[in-house]
C-alpha cells in the first residue's frame, strides 16, 4: 500500500483542520518530504501541477486496517472520481517523494486537474509558510 503525500490543508500544521478530520489517528508514521511540481493558490487551499520546482509536504503512512477507508475519504474530499477524471477536481497520481532522510518513496499525490491560468503561484512550494505570512 502506497503512502499518501499531502502538501496543503491535509498537512498536520495546516490552518484548516483537514488533518484532524481525515488523518489523525489513521497514520502509522508521518515523514517530511518533497515532490517536483508547481504550486498555486485556489482560495483557501493549494493546487499542484507537474513541474520541476520543489513542493514541501508530508508523507502519510496509513494504518493498513484503515487504508482503503481513508483513501476513499480523501478521494471524496479532493473531488477525485477514478472512473471520471474529466469531472475530477484533482487526480490521484503516483509520484516519487524525496523524504527528509533522503529516501525516494513512491506515493499517491493529488494533482490539480484544471487550468492555473488565473491562479497565484506559490513560488517556494511551501503552503504552510505561504499561509503563515
Amino acid at each position: 500500500m502506497k503512502p499518501i503525500f499531502v502538501y496543503g490543508s491535509l498537512m498536520k500544521k495546516a490552518m484548516y483542520g483537514a488533518y484532524e478530520h481525515f488523518l489523525k489517528g489513521n497514520t502509522e508514521k508521518e515523514v517530511s518530504g518533497t515532490i517536483k511540481g508547481k504550486m498555486y493558490v485556489v482560495t483557501e487551499y493549494p493546487a499542484v501541477i507537474e513541474g520541476q520546482n520543489e513542493i514541501v509536504g508530508e508523507l502519510m503512512y496509513i494504518n493498513p486496517q484503515k487504508y482503503w477507508a481513508v483513501l476513499k475519504s480523501l478521494d471524496i474530499f479532493e473531488e477525485y472520481v477514478e472512473s471520471r477524471p474529466d469531472i475530477s477536481l484533482y487526480l490521484r497520481k503516483s509520484k516519487i517523494v524525496n523524504t527528509e532522510r533522503n529516501e525516494k518513496v513512491e506515493a499517491w499525490v493529488y494533482i490539480w486537474n484544471h487550468s492555473v491560468e488565473d491562479l497565484i503561484r506559490v513560488e517556494d512550494g511551501d503552503w504552510i509558510k505561504y499561509t503563515s505570512l
